[in-house]
């Protein structure tokens, strides 16, 4: 009886090993998570990355790991620098572009919004402004980015000499009248 006991708590404890929480906060991350030898590059000393936040058990039951995607620049002397913890990849590729030896990449604030962001070296990285992207649409025009309208970047990409942003429309001003495709 003892023992049918003790192998039931040992198979409940292997069980809900993987089912607490949700592991590490991604935003307590640092330079000592990034693995150099685990990074894909994206240009100019900035690459992509993952950033282990602990371990599950998947729908196999099988052991599995949390990972969150890392956007990182290497040093001068060859040490990866953390620029963002929850860095928004997609489409099977890096959602950041290298414009005149700054990043420019799409990020996961700690609240699940996605924005844009630039990243210089050495220096902390800084949400791409409103304002700095109403200059943009000025030069697009209104057909495809609507005034009153919230929308999410979903790529970021670098044509030759220019910046390529494809956007997502999250929620529109009452009364809007569609426009365009985004």
């Amino acid at each position: 009886m003892l023992r049918r006991l003790f192998t039931i708590a040992v198979a409940v404890a292997l069980l809900c090993h993987g089912c607490s929480k949700a592991g590490r906060d991604r935003f307590t991350l640092t330079d000592r998570d990034v693995d150099p030898k685990d990074l894909s590059p994206v240009g100019e000393g900035y690459a992509s990355g993952f950033g282990r936040l602990g371990s599950y058990l998947n729908g196999h039951g099988l052991p599995d790991q949390r990972l969150t995607f890392l956007l990182v620049h290497t040093t001068a002397s060859g040490n990866p620098e953390l620029v963002w913890p929850d860095f928004a990849y997609g489409d099977d590729q890096a959602n950041a572009a290298v414009l005149d030896g700054a990043v420019v990449f799409t990020a996961t604030l700690p609240d699940h919004r996605t924005v844009l962001m630039a990243h210089h070296a050495g220096k902390p990285p800084m949400v791409i402004s409103s304002a700095v992207l109403r200059l943009a649409v000025q030069r697009l025009g209104t057909s495809k980015i609507i005034p009153g309208t919230e929308y999410s970047f979903t790529k970021v990409r670098l044509p030759p000499g220019r910046i390529w942003l494809q956007i997502s429309e999250v929620a529109r001003a009452p009364g809007q009248i569609h426009l365009g495709s985004n």
